[in-house]
């Protein structure tokens, strides 16, 4: 599987993640989203082996997203645009903000 993110696609304030399959070229799932994203998002796993995604948007959005389904499980409002990645270690994620913060998250 191949996760794409497309900034202003479906409209120009809008954006789309979607995950293909690497040897089709198939779409698995695909994502809308209200506010495009100019970062990559990070995929995490659990110790089971479970795949998460992470990405923030340009709203100041950050969501946790089931890799296999593209299921918005859980979103936070970090007040201000992103347009980095975040980075993450173990079970947190920290992010910057253009509103000049930084957060740290922990991912449960």
């Amino acid at each position: 599987m191949v996760i794409y993110n497309l900034a202003r696609c479906g409209g120009f304030g809008k954006g789309l993640l979607t995950a293909l399959d690497k040897s089709s070229g198939e779409e698995i799932w695909r994502l809308e989203l209200p506010n495009y994203s100019w970062s990559s998002p990070v995929d995490v796993y659990t110790k089971d082996g479970d795949g998460y995604l992470i990405l923030c948007d340009s709203s100041g959005r950050m969501y946790l997203i089931d890799g296999l389904t593209g299921w918005v499980l859980d979103n936070i409002d970090l007040g201000a645009n992103v347009e980095g990645s975040p980075a993450v270690f173990e079970n947190m994620a920290v992010v910057g903000t253009r509103g000049q913060k930084i957060f740290g998250i922990i991912i449960r």
